[in-house]
């Protein structure tokens, strides 16, 4: 069976958007529509608290205007920005990179490292792994102190996750290393050479999560978190988001 999955870039930069689809393509399955679309507005990369929160209501905005339209859904942003509430608007599955590539590290070793941009993210990362419940199993955050808009300097940005992977394995303990951020994929394989442990690309996992769950035929619960929205659950002023909003 065929299946349609979205893939958000959580930014508003369309060179984000292209290093993501080129990055993914060596893993899509030829029977799987994949369409790929950034936020029309706010950061070009997601650094900062009210980055991500600006970026959490675009991205909501983007899963609200292709309701119903697709198997399943991929937030392409480290920070998972928007993951909870887009998972209220649609039935269909909804990951998130960051999730995803910490559930698949746990089963490919006792404990992760994850590298990120920037050290003043650390906290921010650390209060994502505690979310999704995952602290016992977390070896490390290592950041490679490059921004998101630096991001685009490959071979950089290689060196510098290989020299963090080997100090997280060395120094940390760490089993496996986990890539969160969306345009990281594609440099796994060198990392994990060079560390001699499994490497994980968010956005890797991420997609073929999102490829098992349509395959299961799965949708999100909605018995408690992420109940059906309502018309009396209407917000003001967000005309984009009035059409997920059930009698």
């Amino acid at each position: 069976m065929s299946h349609k999955l979205l893939i958000i870039n959580s930014n508003s930069n369309p060179a984000a958007t292209e290093r993501i689809r080129t990055g993914l393509a060596p893993h899509v399955r030829p029977e799987t529509t994949l369409t790929y679309v950034n936020a029309a507005l706010g950061p070009q990369g997601i650094d900062t608290h009210l980055d991500v929160a600006v970026s959490a209501v675009e991205t909501a905005k983007v899963v609200a205007a292709q309701h119903g339209q697709y198997h399943a859904y991929i937030v392409a942003c480290g920070a998972d920005p928007g993951l909870d509430v887009c998972r209220q608007i649609v039935d269909e599955p909804v990951i998130g990179i960051a999730e995803a590539a910490m559930l698949m590290a746990c089963t490919l070793g006792y404990k992760f490292s994850i590298l990120t941009t920037l050290e003043a993210e650390i906290p921010g990362v650390e209060e994502l792994v505690a979310r999704y419940g995952l602290t016992a199993r977390l070896a490390s955050v290592r950041a490679i102190e490059m921004s998101t808009a630096e991001l685009g300097q490959r071979e950089a940005v290689a060196q510098r996750l290989a020299e963090g992977a080997r100090l997280a394995v060395r120094e940390d303990r760490a089993e496996v290393i986990v890539l969160t951020g969306s345009v990281m994929v594609g440099l796994e394989a060198q990392i994990s050479e060079t560390a001699q442990v499994p490497t994980l690309a968010g956005l890797v996992c991420a997609y073929h999560l999102a490829e098992a769950l349509m395959a299961y035929g799965l949708k999100t619960s909605r018995a408690y978190k992420y109940r059906q929205l309502k018309k009396h659950d209407q917000l003001l002023g967000y005309d984009g988001l009035q059409a997920v909003y059930s009698q």
